[in-house]
């Protein structure tokens, strides 16, 4: 997965200004402390500033001219960045900043110096407002403003608002489309999505993943025994009940999963960044009569024993909006594949997530690390279907990121909230073989499970609330917060309304 690219320019006096030597070293001391931040801050930061000055236009170092901007965007065009940060420390021809927001048209922020020396803040004022006055793209009218004491919250908008540049470039592929076990909710409209949220929306049936599998049984069975014995040898026990999980099972289980890498190995070109399954109820009952659990709980894990890849999203059911949901998180925060799983209920003390057969195993250690997680995870005989292999284990304790896209009416909307999964959690008595996660969101129970939009939600590591709010003000998706009361209360009222 690419990073985001961000494009940095600063802008010095027009030529009808005097400068001077020391003015022009704090322009460009300014604009290298912000160049730090952004690459330490782990995004791709393309900077065209050394080579307009390497070609000596003038002594200025910050864009100044009609002829510097011009140098500017194209570079900037040429780089396709994700997002433009313009540093603002004196004050220029503010005609160019406008201009440059609107040219490179892409979501743009103003970052002003609050050193004694600079003028940034009136500079962002007269700039922002000189852009809003026309607000000729949608980029432009949603322009940010931060000053060098809101490092932090600069670099959380830009992880939300690139994430959402990134996914636009991307696909989504979904093994047997939406629609799954004749759920409404979990369908979507694919055409409008299409280079709104994402590039373009691919559908294959399931039967690719299961001749796939069978083939992989019939001719390449050392594959499945590498992948099984790698397993055992990392500490994942397995437990057989001669019917709903035998060894023939089991063999047929784990080829799905390496059908489905095979597969997104084969479409490496179309920039997948997530994929769905939808099993129920034609793989795992009416025609085929196996599960494909083992898809959703190692797909996302990313290395196995033929070793290291990238960890891709799944969903389950042919969840769309979910799948959405997770890819935003995995753009948001890459170093953690998301959660998805069926919202099993409301309580005074948590909410329980508990997915039907799987979820992904990064989450039974929160950890990449095969011998931190993978002793964690059991497989055991699934509780529906003809047959399958369910992916057990229960996630340990620390702060995550709840998620999951909705619709009212057609109008998308954003359930959102920072909780804890509470430390030392043992299994609850529900759904045996079944992952599970509890979350506690200090918020009324009555109130989660009279909002909860859908009976699948999505998790991430850590909190990134400030990160996705940014993804969602971008895409113009309001925000439903579940960690709070009063938001929560405020969506009730506003269906009311409807």
């Amino acid at each position: 997965m690419g990073t985001i690219t961000v494009g940095v320019v600063s802008f010095s006096h027009a030529p009808v200004y005097a400068s001077t030597d020391e003015r022009e070293k704090f322009v460009r001391r300014e604009h290298d402390a912000l160049r730090a931040v952004l690459e330490e801050g782990g995004f791709t930061v393309v900077h065209p500033l050394d080579d307009l000055r390497a070609h000596g236009t003038h002594n200025r170092f910050g864009i100044s001219t009609p002829r510097d901007f011009e140098f500017c965007v194209d570079a900037l065009r040429g780089a396709r960045i994700d997002c433009l940060v313009v540093s603002v420390a004196q004050w220029p021809r503010i005609s160019l900043i406008s201009s440059l927001v609107a040219d490179c048209d892409v979501p743009s922020a103003l970052y002003a110096s609050t050193d004694a020396q600079s003028v940034g803040e009136v500079t962002a004022g007269a700039a922002a407002a000189s852009i809003l006055e026309r607000a000729p793209t949608r980029n432009c009218l949603l322009l940010e403003r931060f000053r060098d004491t809101e490092k932090a919250r600069l670099l959380k908008w830009l992880r939300g608002a690139g994430a959402l540049q990134k996914m636009r470039k991307g696909r989504l592929l979904m093994w047997g489309g939406a629609f799954g076990a004749d759920v409404p909710c979990t369908r979507d409209d694919e055409a409008a999505l299409e280079n709104t949220l994402i590039k373009e929306i691919l559908i294959e049936q399931e039967m690719v993943l299961v001749e796939r599998a069978r083939a992989i049984l019939r001719d390449e069975p050392g594959r499945v025994d590498g992948f099984l014995g790698w397993l055992r040898e990392k500490g994942v026990s397995i437990h057989p009940d001669g019917k709903m999980l035998t060894d023939e099972v089991l063999r047929f289980s784990a080829g799905h999963y390496l059908a489905a890498k095979d597969r997104i190995f084969a479409l490496e070109g179309e920039n997948i960044l997530g994929t769905s399954v939808k099993c129920h109820f034609e793989v795992s009952t009416d025609c085929v009569g196996c599960t494909l659990c083992l898809v959703p709980g190692f797909l996302p894990f990313g290395q196995d024993n033929e070793g290291r890849r990238d960890a891709m999203p799944v969903a389950c059911e042919g969840d769309l909006k979910a799948l959405l949901t997770m890819v935003m998180l995995h753009q948001v925060n890459p170093a953690v594949p998301p959660l998805f799983g069926d919202t099993i209920w409301f309580r005074k003390d948590s909410m329980l997530l508990s997915n039907c057969g799987s979820s992904s195993v990064w989450w039974a250690g929160r950890s990449a690390d095969p011998a931190v997680s993978l002793p964690r995870v059991s497989l055991l005989p699934q509780i529906h279907g003809k047959s399958g292999s369910s992916v057990s284990y229960v996630t340990p304790g620390g702060t995550v990121t709840y998620a999951r896209l909705f619709r009212v009416q057609g109008r998308y909307f954003m359930y959102l909230g920072a909780g804890e999964v509470p430390g030392g959690a043992r299994r609850i008595d529900r759904a045996p073989g079944w992952p599970q996660t509890q979350i506690a969101f200090g918020t009324d129970p009555y109130l989660l499970y009279a909002t909860s939009p859908s009976n699948h939600g999505c998790l991430t590591e850590g909190d990134v609330t400030l990160e996705v709010e940014a993804f969602c003000r971008m895409a113009g998706i309001p925000v439903v917060r579940c960690d709070s009361n009063e938001s929560m209360l405020r969506h009730l009222d506003a269906r009311a309304s409807l």
